[in-house]
C-alpha cells in the first residue's frame, strides 16, 4: 500500500500503530515490542522530555548499543523539536569529549550502565559538561518515563506540531578520518523523503511484512536513518542486535526468518569466514544489501553463489539521507561491483566538472546533489557548510564518477584521496577494483606513500584466498589492467583491514602504517620506478 504524506517519522510510527498495533515493531532477544507499545513508549519518554524543560534546538546524547531504548530516544527527542546526537560506545573517551564539546547536550542518556567502563566513561563526558548536562541512566529510563505523566496531550501534540520540515532532526558526526569531526544537520523533511525512496520495491524494499537487522552504531546513518527510521516509516520490524557478530547474525537469519540485510563489505567478509556461512537458510532472504564502499567483485560472486538471493548496491551518504542510487534487483555480479546504479528519479542530481557545467557521460566529474531534503548544513560551521555548497545550491560530495551510456553510475575515488603521482592524477579506488578483479584477491586498499622520484606512489594492502600469494604474481597480473603509472609501487598482503567504529576500513590507520613501513623498513614487495608516459 502507498505510504502516507506525514511530516515526521514519529507520526508513521502512531499510524502504523493504529493500523497494525500487534505487529512487531522492535525485537530485541527475547524482548517484541509492538507499535502499539513502542509508540505508547515514545509518547511517555517525549512527554517527560518536555516536562523536564527540553526546548526546541536543544541536542540531547545518547551513548549506547543498538537496542529498542536508543529508537524510543530519538523519536521522542526528535518529535518534540529536539536534537538527537548519537554517542558510540567505541570511540575512545576523548573522541565523544570532541563531539560534546561541540553539541553541548542539555541530557545525556547512558544506556549502557550495566557494564562499569560504561559507567565510568559516561560520568567522565559528564563531569566535562561542567554541569550543563544532567544524566539519566540505563535502569533509570522507566522512572524518567513516568515524570512525564502529568503533560497534557494537548501539549505533546502542540509541541509535535510546532516542528517544521526544515527543523533538524539529529546530529550525525563524521568519522573524522579527514580532520575534525563536523555535525551534519538531517532535517525531517530529508527522513520523510528518502524513506520511500529506499525502500521502493524496485530498490531495496520487500514484499509482505519485512523484517531486517540492526547492529550498526546509532551515531551513524546507516542505523539511525537507513535502517531503523526507514523500517519506522514503512511498518518493517527491526530486530536488534548490539554489536556486528558474523555467527549471530547468520543466526538472525534463520531465527527470525528476515527478509533483508544489509552492511559494509568487511562485514560480509567476516560472515564469509564463519562456519556457519555454507549451512545458513538464506531462503527468506528477499535482498542484500551491500553499503559504505564499492563491494569487491569476488565477495558479491560468493554471496551470490552460497545465499542464491540477489544481492544490490548503491550509493549514498550521511549528508543526503542514505541511498541516492541502486542497482537493479537481476543485475550481474560485474554490474554490481563496477557501478552503484542509477539515480532514483526523484533525486536532484548532476557529474560536474570544476566550473559547475554539467560533464558528458563517460567523462569524469564529481557528483553533486540538489534538493530540500539534504542536509542543512554543519553544526556552527559555516565555513564548512559554505565550502560543501556549490552555486545554485548544488551539495559537492567530493565522490568523483562516469556515467556510463546505459545511464550507471561508476565511481573513480574520492576527491580527497587522489594524489599524484609523476603529474599525473591516480585515484586510489581505481587501483583497489583493479585489484579485486584478480581471481585471488578478496579486498585491497590503496593509499598514498611519499616517494623520492614521483613524490607520491601507491601503497596497497590485499587480502587474498591464500596467505602464501605472491604480491610479484598480483602486480603482474595487474600490468594488464591499468597504466604504469597508476600502479601501487607497494604491495602488502594482509589478513584483515582495521576498521573505523562505523564499519568502514580505516584509511588513516593505513596510510600511517605505510609510510612507517616505506620510511623504516623494505615493504613486503617493492616494484622498480618504471618509466611514465610523457
Amino acid at each position: 500500500m502507498p505510504l502516507p504524506e506525514l511530516p515526521r517519522a514519529d507520526a508513521w510510527l502512531a499510524h502504523h500503530a493504529r493500523t497494525r498495533g500487534d505487529t512487531d515493531a522492535w525485537v530485541d532477544g527475547d524482548q517484541h515490542i509492538s507499535f502499539a507499545q513502542a509508540q505508547a513508549w515514545v509518547d511517555a519518554l517525549a512527554s517527560a522530555l518536555l516536562a523536564h524543560g527540553l526546548a526546541p534546538g536543544q541536542r540531547v546524547a545518547v551513548y549506547a548499543k543498538p537496542c529498542p531504548a536508543f529508537m524510543a530516544l530519538f523519536l521522542a527527542i526528535s518529535s518534540v523539536g529536539g536534537i538527537y546526537v548519537g554517542l558510540n560506545p567505541k570511540y575512545t573517551e576523548a573522541e565523544l569529549a570532541v563531539i560534546m564539546a561541540d553539541c553541548k547536550p542539555t541530557l545525556l542518556f547512558g544506556l549502557l550502565d550495566a557494564e562499569p567502563a560504561h559507567v565510568r566513561k559516561i560520568e567522565a563526558l559528564a563531569e566535562r559538561a561542567d554541569g550543563t548536562c544532567w544524566v539519566v541512566s540505563g535502569r533509570r529510563l522507566d522512572a524518567f518515563a513516568k515524570t512525564g505523566k502529568d503533560v497534557v496531550p494537548e501539549r505533546l501534540q502542540a509541541a509535535r506540531d510546532a516542528v517544521r520540515g526544515q527543523d533538524t532532526a539529529l546530529l550525525v558526526y563524521t568519522s573524522g578520518t579527514t580532520g575534525t569531526p563536523k555535525g551534519a544537520q538531517l532535517t525531517h523533511r530529508g527522513i520523510v523523503f528518502i524513506a520511500p525512496v529506499t525502500n521502493d520495491p524496485v530498490h531495496f524494499g520487500v514484499e509482505g511484512q519485512g523484517r531486517t537487522l540492526c547492529n550498526l552504531p546509532v551515531n551513524h546513518v546507516g542505523c539511525v536513518v537507513d535502517l531503523c527510521t526507514n523500517c519506522v516509516v514503512t511498518g518493517t520490524t527491526v530486530v536488534f542486535q548490539p554489536d556486528f557478530d558474523p555467527d549471530a547474525m547468520l543466526q538472525a537469519i534463520e531465527t527470525h526468518r528476515l527478509t533483508m540485510i544489509g552492511g559494509v563489505p568487511a562485514m560480509f567478509l567476516a560472515i564469509s569466514r564463519s562456519p556457519r556461512f555454507r549451512s545458513t537458510d538464506y531462503s527468506s532472504l528477499q535482498k542484500i544489501i551491500l553499503a559504505g564502499n564499492q563491494p569487491p567483485l569476488p565477495l558479491v560472486r560468493l554471496l551470490q553463489e552460497v545465499t542464491g538471493r540477489p544481492v544490490m548496491n548503491g550509493y549514498g551518504l550521511t549528508e543526503a539521507m542514505g541511498f541516492s542510487t541502486f542497482t537493479d534487483l537481476d543485475d550481474d555480479a560485474e554490474t554490481i561491483a563496477g557501478t552503484v546504479g542509477r539515480f532514483d528519479s526523484r533525486i536532484g542530481w548532476r557529474v560536474a566538472d570544476d566550473a559547475g557545467r554539467p560533464c558528458p557521460k563517460g567523462t569524469a566529474g564529481e557528483i553533486q546533489l540538489h534538493g530540500d531534503w539534504l542536509f542543512t548544513g554543519y553544526f556552527q560551521r559555516p565555513d564548512a557548510t559554505a565550502e560543501a555548497f556549490a552555486e545554485g545550491g548544488w551539495f559537492r560530495t567530493g565522490d568523483i564518477a562516469v556515467v556510463t551510456p546505459e545511464g550507471r553510475v561508476r565511481l573513480v575515488g574520492r576527491r580527497k584521496e587522489m594524489f599524484k603521482s609523476g603529474g599525473y592524477n591516480v585515484y586510489p579506488l581505481e587501483i583497489e577494483q583493479a585489484l579485486e578483479a584478480l581471481a585471488p584477491v578478496t579486498m585491497a586498499v590503496v593509499v598514498p606513500v611519499p616517494d623520492d622520484e614521483y613524490v607520491e606512489v601507491g601503497y596497497a594492502f590485499v587480502v587474498t584466498q591464500q596467505p602464501d600469494d605472491s604480491p610479484g604474481a598480483l602486480k603482474a597480473m595487474l600490468r594488464e589492467r591499468l597504466a604504469n603509472y597508476k600502479l601501487p609501487k607497494h604491495i602488502e598482503i594482509v589478513r584483515d583491514l582495521p576498521m573505523l567504529p562505523i564499519g568502514k576500513v580505516d584509511r588513516l590507520a593505513l596510510k600511517a602504517r605505510a609510510r612507517t613501513a616505506v620510511a623504516g623498513r623494505e615493504p613486503l614487495a617493492v616494484f622498480p620506478a618504471e618509466p611514465r608516459p610523457a
